[in-house]
């Protein structure tokens, strides 16, 4: 199943790239973020240098979601809950160093997030299947905004259910005002707020229309692959 799944993903990434042009431009790699939710820390986002066959537009990201998180879209007496994205201080420099400074979080979920980038939008996905992934198109987990320095800048779309093996999609777009959280610039340390949405948004184009108004330039699609498992146990 493992190295289906990394087949797959790599046959996504040659695909995307043939399909888009996809271009370089280098932003807040080596980083680690941190996720709060009302005023608690409630996960960690590690990404890598880049590497190997990695560039800046295909790469992977590292979340470790703690078991207080909240799902985008899942309401807490009857309120979606916002994410900031607040930069670390201090870059870690291994994905072993992440796992190692959370690893007495019990109940936490691991997330590895295969991710592409393109100046055009993605194509539909399927109703049964997208690049060797089965999906889902209805129910949603949940759409919201992303927001820098109280403007918006951004919006963010879970495609469907979580699979049996733990994957999903997501979609993101983002506009020219948008800046990588990284503890590198004062900008940049400002990080994010990703808001949560009540509605349903039942497929890519749906999407695509409700932030047709925001000027979008980069478009981003995710490969999630959640677990139970460490990130340095996993198989």
């Amino acid at each position: 199943m493992v190295r289906r799944i990394l087949l797959l993903v790599v046959l996504f990434q040659v695909s995307v790239g043939l399909a888009y042009g996809l271009d370089s431009q280098q932003f807040g790699f080596d980083t680690h973020n941190y996720l709060y939710q009302n005023g608690k820390i409630v996960g960690a986002v590690y990404r890598p240098k880049l590497g190997g066959a990695e560039t800046s537009s295909q790469y992977t990201e590292y979340w470790i979601l703690f078991k207080e998180f909240v799902r985008v879209g899942k309401l807490v007496n009857g309120k979606t809950v916002a994410t900031n994205v607040i930069p670390a201080p201090v870059p870690l420099r291994s994905l072993k160093a992440f796992s190692d400074l959370y690893k007495n979080r019990v109940g936490s979920t691991y997330v590895t997030s295969y991710v592409a980038e393109s100046n055009v939008p993605f194509t539909e996905p399927s109703a049964m299947n997208d690049n060797g992934f089965s999906v889902y198109q209805h129910e949603p987990d949940g759409f919201g905004d992303v927001v820098q320095n109280n403007k918006l800048v951004g919006a963010h779309w879970r495609l469907g259910e979580r699979q049996l093996n733990g994957s999903f999609i997501e979609y993101w777009v983002l506009t020219p005002r948008f800046t990588y959280p990284s503890h590198r610039t004062s900008v940049a340390r400002k990080g994010m707020i990703l808001t949560s949405s009540k509605d349903k948004i039942r497929s890519y184009s749906a999407f695509l229309s409700r932030v047709a108004s925001l000027g979008v330039s980069k478009y981003i699609k995710v490969f999630c692959f959640e677990s139970k498992v460490p990130f340095d146990r996993q198989s």
